[in-house]
């Protein structure tokens, strides 16, 4: 985790082949999972949250999944058990 903004953005070109300023949240976790970075584009410069457990490991999702949800990034930054989580069907509006 010694990256900062100019080396992720690099990981996200070469290696992921994305666009660090498409606006999305990209996150980055150390082998042992105690620290994590989200960096996103935010119209004008890049934002950086940096977070470190002084205890226990950041939990991420089973599947290969290459996009989570917001909600998703703020149970694995709280805490929270990601298989225990229930939610319910709502209505989104999408147009």
């Amino acid at each position: 985790m010694r990256k900062g903004i100019d080396g992720l953005c690099g990981i996200i070109n070469n290696e992921c082949k994305g666009n660090p300023m498409s606006g999305d949240v990209f996150v980055f976790v150390n082998r042992n999972r105690s620290q994590i970075r989200l960096l996103s584009w935010e119209m004008d410069g890049f934002g950086m949250y940096m977070k470190r457990l002084e205890k226990g490991r950041f939990e991420l999702p089973n599947n290969e999944e290459t996009g989570v949800d917001y909600n998703t990034i703020n149970f694995i930054l709280k805490g929270i058990k990601l298989q225990s989580i229930k939610t319910h069907k709502r209505y989104i509006h999408t147009g």
